[in-house]
């Protein structure tokens, strides 16, 4: 037995979105107290011409491992638990954002903003051309060969696009510049960074439609597009320490496809986007080669019924990188759903899941997940809820491969995002 554990927690929605996760348990076999704090918000104020918004999230654990031992499904999961506070002003006319980011207990090694100012303006008509800029003021923070290097960056830049009717499409000729300033490069030193893009945009959209019997019709969009890009950077990204992909940006000359095939129906009782397929690629001209090839599929064949499927091909290994599948169908309460999941050099997963219905106030839900590397079930569990009339009250058990979770969660009604959560592992 691990220890007993206690971990109270609350969903609400009455200011803004808010959802609290705790967790306390005496860890028997290493004789020590270990816990996590976790907490996430969200509210939106709407004003006369746009509305802000304020996020923070904090994330506090004993240490390193708690997820992995006492909450395996969050922790396969893989989110980033930085903590933040954020800020936005969202206008017609601009955008502006104030960002503080990190981690509470530096156990993940994440990007620091320690803030971040943001300004940006949406395109506007000047002169038959399109102008936006993008500004940005950061103090970034990050473990580097275990020591911490700190710079600060300001960037600036301006892009000039138009658009022409061509060969039945939208061609958009474009230009870019900017300027950054670091405080310090790896040898410490302060450097400006110059760089500039240009290149263009082709694409259509065909469409036909074929009508149905039932005073419905079924319309087929094709969407093709061809980008081309060259960019230039004065100052290459070896010198500078790579705390995000803006420092990492490099000379290249890209060429990038993309397909994107839709159809919808429209039907008198609405309209039904019956299937999505995407695929892109990027191809280097200057490595003479092409990068990786991302696809998504999404079928709704029926409004209960959708079928997902998403990866990223690595075309050099001739590998996937990334492949996830997902069966979802629903019908007078029941529901059965099929996911599947890879990731090269991490796993390879399948999860059914089902709800039933057990008469008019009973329901019961159960999924499993097994590992198809290792032939073993990594988690299961089984719940049962009940509509206890101004309430909703559920009652599941849990397991991975070395713990087991006993929760017992009560909903009000009249706030169904409020919620009063239960649990204990041992």
């Amino acid at each position: 037995m691990q220890g007993f554990g206690l971990g109270p927690g609350l969903k609400s929605s009455r200011w803004g979105q808010t959802d609290i996760k705790t967790y306390f348990i005496r860890d028997l076999k290493q004789d020590r107290d270990r816990y996590r704090l976790e907490a996430w918000h969200r509210s939106d104020f709407p004003r006369g011409s746009g509305e802000d918004n304020f996020l923070f999230q904090i994330h506090k654990f004993s240490d390193n491992g708690f997820l992995k031992d006492y909450f395996w499904k969050e922790y396969v999961q893989d989110v980033e638990r930085n903590s933040f506070l954020f800020y936005s002003l969202n206008r017609k006319n601009y955008y502006a954002g104030f960002l503080m980011d990190g981690e509470l207990d530096d156990y993940r090694n994440l990007i620091k903003r320690l803030p971040e100012l943001t300004f940006s303006a949406p395109f506007r008509k000047i002169a038959g051309s399109y102008w936006q800029e993008e500004a940005a003021l950061t103090l970034l923070a990050n473990k580097f060969s275990g020591k911490t290097e700190e710079t600060t960056r300001f960037y600036f830049t301006e892009t000039v696009s138009r658009f022409y009717p061509l060969a039945g499409g939208i061609f958009r000729p474009f230009v870019a510049g900017g300027i950054a300033y670091y405080s310090q490069d790896r040898l410490g030193e302060e450097k400006t960074r110059y760089f500039s893009e240009g290149g263009f945009d082709l694409g259509w959209k065909l469409a036909r439609t074929f009508n149905q019997k039932d005073n419905s019709n079924l319309v087929h969009y094709l969407e093709p597009r061809i980008t081309f890009l060259t960019r230039n950077v004065s100052l290459a990204p070896e010198k500078l320490f790579p705390y995000d992909d803006f420092d990492r940006m490099n000379s290249d000359q890209l060429l990038r496809f993309q397909l994107l095939n839709r159809l919808k129906l429209n039907q008198p009782e609405g309209v039904l986007d019956e299937l999505r397929f995407n695929l892109e690629a990027d191809y280097s001209l200057k490595k003479g080669r092409f990068g990786n090839l991302r696809n998504l599929f999404v079928f709704n064949p029926r409004r209960n019924l959708t079928i997902r499927s998403e990866g990223e091909f690595n075309l050099d290994a001739g590998k996937w990188n990334t492949v996830s599948t997902s069966f979802d169908w629903h019908k007078n309460g029941y529901r059965f759903w099929f996911n599947h999941s890879y990731q090269r050099d991490e796993g390879e997963t399948l999860t059914p899941g089902i709800s039933t219905p057990l008469g008019k106030r009973w329901k019961i839900d159960s999924y499993a997940t097994y590992n198809l590397e290792s032939s073993k079930l990594e988690g299961r569990e089984i719940s049962i809820g009940r509509d206890l009339h101004c309430w909703e009250s559920r009652f599941g058990v849990y397991r991975d491969q070395d713990e087991t979770e006993v929760y017992f969660v009560f909903t009000l009604k009249g706030f169904p995002e409020d919620a009063v959560k239960i649990n204990s592992r041992f």
